[in-house]
């Protein structure tokens, strides 16, 4: 993505918060995007993008419809907006081996 177009979900998932929540792995998320289960905001500022690689588009795509649950990548900052959230960030992504555009 380029830019982050936030749309709320009817989830209330984070990586560490309330017993509710849940931490997904790098891949588990990979593979919940690929089989169109979820779509993946990249949540992480345009500097962090630009420095560490964009995700590929059609991992996001399909989250305006509302149809797939949504997972957050964060970013150094930490935002989440209480959605789930892949457990180490762009980092375990990238460590994961998970594509980088």
């Amino acid at each position: 993505m380029t830019t982050i177009d936030i749309r709320l979900a009817e989830t209330t998932l984070f990586a560490g918060g309330s017993s509710m929540c849940s931490a997904l792995t790098a891949r588990a998320a990979f593979q919940e995007a690929l089989h169109g289960r979820a779509s993946i905001l990249d949540l992480r500022s345009g500097s962090e993008r630009a420095r560490e690689g964009e995700l590929p588009a059609y991992l996001s795509s399909g989250a305006e419809g509302g149809h797939r649950r949504l997972i957050a990548l964060v970013g150094a900052d930490g935002l989440t907006l209480d959605l789930p959230a892949i457990d180490g960030g762009f980092a375990a992504w990238r460590d994961a081996g998970m594509p980088v555009g």
